[in-house]
């Protein structure tokens, strides 16, 4: 969500795959750039990796996010935050940057305590999605 919110994307050197640093990261620090390479290009190539340990479904998000930036600027010029109703409804972000929308998960832990979504809408604007 952060890579497309208003803004500049910001992604630590290093941190394109799990990084489990309770600071910010050091960008002096030792990076696996084979690693990554690696990850990079079997996502290019259509890999949809498992969530797992070696981060590589996190890269596949943050290239498929800083890609959609890149390629579509015009979708990002505006933010509306969109309204979500429900039983669940406290759980989620929801906003509108001009032609694409995200929707996000906010206190997890709750929302599974909870039992999930159940009938939580978000409420799109007008057209095709």
């Amino acid at each position: 969500m952060q890579l497309l919110a208003p803004g500049v994307p910001d992604v630590y050197q290093g941190t394109e795959l799990w990084d489990r640093s309770l600071v910010d990261p050091d960008n002096r620090r030792r990076v696996d750039w084979f690693a990554r390479a690696a990850a990079l290009d079997a996502v290019t190539k259509g890999a949809r990796p498992e969530i797992d340990e070696t981060g590589a479904a996190k890269l596949m998000v943050v290239t498929a996010a800083l890609r959609l930036r890149r390629r579509a600027p015009e979708r990002f010029d505006e933010y509306t935050p969109l309204e979500v109703t429900g039983p669940a409804a406290e759980h989620a972000i929801a906003f509108d940057r001009g032609g694409v929308v995200l929707v996000g998960t906010r206190l997890p832990i709750g929302l599974a305590e909870g039992g999930g979504w159940f009938d939580t809408r978000v409420h799109l604007p007008e057209g095709e999605w």
